[in-house]
């Protein structure tokens, strides 16, 4: 990474390997946990973390708790890669040092942090499409069988293209609304981009404040 005062001296193939094997490894590690505490809210009692997991493997055995899995490491491989690539780049191109940035140092935070913004609003449109399937499957019964990201995209775009309800087609601004609020693209975009950019200012801030103490 790179931080004000802070001279950048990986490559951006670095810098996506970095963010893919990052979201790789949060999406291993915690997918589990997250596929249990969806079950939770679904209910209108809440029983318990340990209830809801026996409930699960009683019903599904590994399955309810392998739900969610692929989509959520497609989800967070696609935004640690977009983000850390796309934020090293913006920074280089404003900077003009495309290639290397080995001569950009005293990057003003401001500039990082519209950076981030950009970056992080880009990497959530881009994974939200493993967003909704990550959420379809964490929804389905845990003695159901998960549908596939591809099944579940494949019924978003019937569903853009005619109105379910009234049964007719939609406009092409319809479509895009609709897939809009399914993807969820607008406050949550911005909700998303805001806290990770602001979370990177203050990990910057703190980093330099520990680095010229």
């Amino acid at each position: 990474t790179f931080t004000s005062g802070s001279t950048p001296t990986a490559s951006p193939l670095s810098h996506f390997l970095a963010g893919t094997g990052a979201g790789c490894t949060n999406a291993l590690i915690l997918n589990p946990l997250s596929a249990i505490k969806y079950k939770t809210w679904g209910r209108k009692q809440n029983r318990g973390m340990m209830n809801e997991i026996s409930t699960m493997w009683v019903k599904g055995g590994a399955r309810p708790f392998l739900n969610g899995m692929l989509p959520t490491i497609l989800r967070d491989v696609s935004f640690g890669g977009t983000y850390t690539f796309l934020r090293w780049h913006l920074i280089g191109a404003y900077y003009g040092y495309i290639q290397t940035m080995n001569e950009a140092t005293n990057i003003p935070a401001e500039h990082q942090w519209m950076a981030n913004l950009v970056a992080a609003s880009v990497a959530t449109v881009v994974s939200s499409p493993f967003n909704l399937a990550r959420n379809v499957q964490y929804s389905i019964k845990s003695e159901t069988a998960r549908p596939s990201i591809r099944k579940v995209l494949l019924k978003l775009r019937r569903e853009m293209h005619t109105s379910t309800s009234e049964n007719r087609p939609r406009p092409v601004w319809e479509q895009f609304r609709y897939a809009g609020m399914r993807l969820r693209i607008g406050w949550g975009t911005a909700r998303v981009a805001i806290g990770i950019s602001f979370g990177h200012f203050v990990y910057d801030y703190l980093n330099d404040l520990a680095l010229n103490n």
